[in-house]
């Protein structure tokens, strides 16, 4: 087979993965704000809605930490070794990573359960007993969290098999299992206003459900591989370390949402820190919503970065490179201009009161545009062998923006928030670039440059067209 013809092989395999993550992701999205509505609108008690929020923030948390890269690192070791770049095989793989996930899905869901004894013991040290009592009235939902935490890292360990074997279908069949029926679940308790700890009772009975089903898919995809089960060879510090490595880029959005958040709230107390948390989220959520389309795409594109090095022809990892660069590319301007040049969004969706946010949202959405690539920039250097890289430039961009966070902050507000986020992106991503040229030998920093100054263009155009609108005393 031809080298071009290898690539449009890959790239066939990669258009049709992400076609089925697209799909899963706007079922999960779609469900998630279904439940939200469902929960606000028909309860209508906003703490019933913080409730829920708290115990959903609680559960993701313990979940990311539970899985701590496992799932990623088995796409990555069955991708490579189904490609020929060589490793264990894919049983083996996916024997050690359901048994990692057990075990760190244990751990976390212990702690998880005994999170409420905790909160009491350290509020009541620093002298803040009412959050111990506010979180005594949580004690049972969040023990029943603790078992979604047990449970779903098993989910997400078969994803990680799925997206090895290139077969997203099934992750999209997981998903829509576990999703729809929650949404399900929830309108059948909220309608009939029943108390809201009911849906949550009824999300943990189905997550047994939803874990058999996608350990029921996992074992029909390594039965028609010709896979069975294995632990042999099975090296826990070594896989922890695949998967540590593999962490962090995952983690990173959710890392950099919660330490500006503290910010804001260490420097805001009371009420004040409240309602500044409450101009930010709409901010960084809108920001975000490129999610939807490269999430999906950085999912699929690890055993599509496998499979080109397995062609071991350097023109075809050379065109995958290019090839989604340029997707991701047209992505960004297309974020910019969304999220700079109509701010009418923000201000249709939360009310008039945003309207001080418009300049932080185009100032952010520059960074997050170009922050936009990393779903392409990190699966192509992780999945080269470069996850150690990745890894030091993402906490120097955490460093980098806890440095220029508080005193920006201090001095501009949501606007200085936004700047410190554009100075910590701007340089990870123009690293991860050259570490593309250097390292995989790829010729992309031409390309780079252009995108960098069109956004930088786009970027003032929305600036100066906005001017006019602007109350600089209250955002500057």
């Amino acid at each position: 087979m031809t080298s071009a013809a290898t690539h449009h092989s890959i790239i066939r395999r990669l258009s049709r993965n992400v076609a089925f993550m697209v799909a899963d992701s706007a079922v999960a999205n779609l469900a998630s704000v279904g439940t939200t509505l469902a929960v606000s609108r028909l309860y209508d008690d906003p703490s019933i809605l913080g409730k829920v929020a708290m115990l959903l923030t609680i559960a993701s948390v313990g979940i990311l930490l539970a899985d701590l890269g496992n799932g990623q690192a088995s796409t990555l070791l069955i991708s490579r070794r189904l490609a020929g770049v060589g490793g264990p095989s894919p049983g083996r793989s996916a024997g050690a990573g359901l048994f990692q996930a057990a075990a760190g899905g244990l751990c976390l869901g212990v702690g998880v359960f005994f999170l409420p004894d905790l909160i009491r013991i350290v509020a009541q040290y620093v002298g803040q007993a009412d959050r111990a009592r506010e979180i005594a009235d949580l004690r049972g939902p969040i023990r029943l969290v603790a078992v979604w935490v047990f449970l779903a890292p098993l989910g997400q360990q078969a994803a990680g098999v799925f997206a090895g074997f290139q077969k997203m279908q099934y992750t999209f069949i997981q998903d829509v299992s576990t999703q729809v029926p929650r949404l399900a679940i929830c309108l059948a308790v909220a309608i009939p206003l029943l108390p809201w700890t009911c849906f949550i009772w009824g999300w943990t009975a189905w997550y047994f459900v939803a874990a058999a089903i996608g350990l029921g898919l996992l074992w029909r995809v390594l039965s028609g591989a010709g896979e069975r089960l294995s632990l042999t060879g099975y090296a826990p510090l070594s896989r922890l370390r695949a998967g540590a490595a593999l962490f962090t880029p995952i983690a990173a959005g959710f890392i950099l949402q919660y330490l500006a958040i503290a910010i804001i709230w260490w420097i805001n107390l009371g009420e004040m820190g409240s309602r500044s948390v409450g101009f930010f989220t709409p901010l960084w959520t809108l920001t975000r919503g490129y999610e939807v389309i490269l999430i999906p795409l950085a999912i699929a594109l690890f055993p599509a970065v496998s499979d080109a090095h397995g062609t071991r022809d350097p023109a075809v990892l050379t065109r995958l490179v290019r090839r989604v660069l340029l997707a991701t590319g047209l992505v960004a301007v297309g974020i910019l201009a969304l999220f700079a040049l109509a701010p009418g969004l923000l201000l249709g969706l939360f009310g008039a009161d945003y309207r001080t946010m418009v300049i932080p949202l185009i100032v952010l959405a520059f960074g997050v545009a170009l922050e936009s690539q990393r779903c392409a920039l990190d699966p192509l250097l992780n999945g080269s062998g470069l996850a150690r890289w990745v890894t030091a430039i993402e906490w120097g961009k955490f460093a980098l923006f806890l440095l220029l966070g508080i005193p920006l902050y201090r001095a501009h507000y949501l606007t200085g928030i936004s700047l410190a986020f554009v100075g910590a992106f701007v340089p990870a991503w123009a690293a991860k670039m050259l570490l593309v040229r250097v390292r995989l030998g790829v010729r992309v920093l031409g390309p780079a440059a252009v995108l960098a100054v069109l956004l930088a263009a786009v970027a003032a155009a929305a600036l100066v067209w906005r001017l006019p609108m602007i109350d600089f005393s209250k955002v500057w």
